[in-house]
């Protein structure tokens, strides 16, 4: 039995070590030689350089307010559907896959149509009399929110409908039916079933919106640069030290996500259980 455990162990292991642990141990390599020694010079350019701090924080505010946005928005029909079955949950499942299949940089041009000065969205409120002169929403950073909540939707809807299937309705109404009140279901009953997948969509939906570069780029402006552009930058044009800068910025934004994870499996707590008393 233990063999065939690390049987079924070995292929997953091997694949996260291949394409997650050994690229980051790369780039954790490259980011500490320089001139052929060992340096930290890399790490002291990009905190002394304001540009990468600047990228950074900019990544984690994308990144950040594109999960919190995302889970608040499909909350409410995720928990609605949850514990239905049918023609709509599927219709549901469907309509999410087929907006996953659907081409990220499609996505962003139409946002670029919507929200020009000239798109449906100005003209709009102009024929209706409530603006007098066009708004400049594109190439703002309400732009870049925008086009990449509606990216990452999908992706948390997914996670919490999976996750808010597995909840227990028989719970709360045990509880109100010995007496529980509205907040104390809520809080003993609701909130520690809630949080597991709550904290696995938060985490996802940041994770990947840490990779997004090209969106940022194409609908926000000159100060809303992510750490991803810059590393390509770095890549692209920095022929000497870019490779290593890179490396370094990759480091930084590793140890971002690592950081939210923490936050996220401090806020998922443990695993909901029943308590059984004899």
């Amino acid at each position: 039995m233990r063999h065939l455990r690390l049987a079924l162990l070995a292929p997953p292991l091997l694949l996260v070590g291949a394409f997650v642990l050994l690229p980051v141990l790369i780039a954790l390599y490259a980011s500490l030689r320089q001139d052929g020694q060992w340096s930290l010079g890399h790490y002291l350019a990009f905190l002394q350089r304001g540009q990468y701090l600047a990228a950074l924080a900019n990544t984690a505010l994308f990144a950040g307010s594109a999960a919190v946005a995302s889970v608040l928005l499909a909350l409410p029909a995720c928990a609605y559907l949850s514990w239905r079955q049918g023609r709509l949950l599927r219709l549901l499942g469907a309509s999410l896959l087929l907006a996953l299949a659907i081409s990220g940089l499609l996505r962003i041009l139409s946002w670029q149509i919507l929200l020009s000065r000239s798109g449906p969205l100005n003209t709009a409120l102009l024929s209706l009399g409530w603006l007098e002169q066009p708004l400049d929403l594109l190439y703002t950073r309400l732009a870049v929110l925008l086009g990449m909540t509606q990216i990452m939707l999908p992706v948390a809807a997914l996670i919490l409908l999976a996750g808010l299937r597995g909840l227990d309705p028989s719970l709360a109404l045990a509880a109100r039916t010995l007496g529980a009140g509205f907040w104390q279901v809520a809080r003993d009953i609701w909130w520690p079933q809630l949080r597991r997948p709550l904290a696995n969509a938060l985490l996802a939906v940041f994770a990947l919106s840490c990779g997004f570069f090209f969106l940022p780029a194409l609908l926000g402006g000159p100060g809303d640069t992510v750490l991803g552009k810059l590393m390509h930058d770095d890549l692209v044009y920095d022929f000497e030290q870019g490779a290593a800068l890179a490396a370094a910025s990759g480091i930084a934004m590793t140890l971002l996500v690592l950081l939210v994870t923490l936050l996220c499996l401090l806020l998922g707590g443990r695993p909901f259980q029943r308590r059984s008393h004899s």
